[in-house]
């Protein structure tokens, strides 16, 4: 009895002296990824259709927050923990950039806000090359659509009845591309009339 606990004991120790197959390179790799951001300028997506930044003062995301719908950001670090799996010790990227606004606030964002709500494009260039690329237009080709500032469409939804295509661009904010046969027959896009 007391062998058959020794090896059970010895065959656990040694399962957990080592990490899961792979481990080693995803948690190097989400660590070299957010490291890559460290020094990176980027602002708050000035789309009405996102909420903006979280940013909290304090890395678990808990304490003071507030939401920030514009500004231009750089990250100054990342939040990383050390954790241990068996005998191994590793530090790993928790999610979590600290940051300062050009208008001098700090604080901590999730890296979920990073990816969906910030981008690294200067806002004033990208609606300059929107506005050079312009939106579509009736009698547009597909790829003439996708050349313009609305670009690739979020989804595609697509009808054939006999020898007629029709294809549905849906893109964000209520706006879609109609074609028939590849070629541009209608536009919609929703919100407010302007008065």
């Amino acid at each position: 009895m007391r062998i058959i606990a020794i090896f059970a004991l010895t065959a656990i120790l040694g399962a957990c002296a080592s990490a899961l197959p792979g481990d080693d390179e995803r948690m190097s790799a989400s660590l070299n990824k957010a490291t890559a951001n460290i020094g990176k300028t980027f602002w708050v997506a000035q789309d009405r259709y996102l909420p903006g930044v979280n940013i909290c003062d304090q890395s678990t995301m808990n304490g003071k927050c507030e939401d920030v719908s514009k500004g231009k950001f750089a990250v100054q670090s990342i939040e990383t923990r050390e954790i241990q799996v068996g005998l191994r010790h590793y530090e790993v990227f928790i999610g979590v950039y600290r940051v300062a606004f050009d208008d001098g606030r700090t604080g901590y964002i999730t890296e979920n806000a990073l990816e969906a709500y910030s981008t690294d494009k200067d806002p004033a260039i990208a609606a300059a090359e929107c506005k050079r690329r312009g939106n579509p237009r009736i009698g547009m080709t597909v790829d003439q659509v996708i050349a313009t500032c609305w670009g690739k469409p979020e989804t595609v939804n697509r009808t054939e009845t006999g020898k007629i295509i029709f294809d549905q661009y849906v893109y964000s904010g209520g706006r879609y591309v109609y074609l028939r046969n590849g070629v541009v027959k209608s536009m919609q896009a929703s919100g407010t009339l302007a008065h």
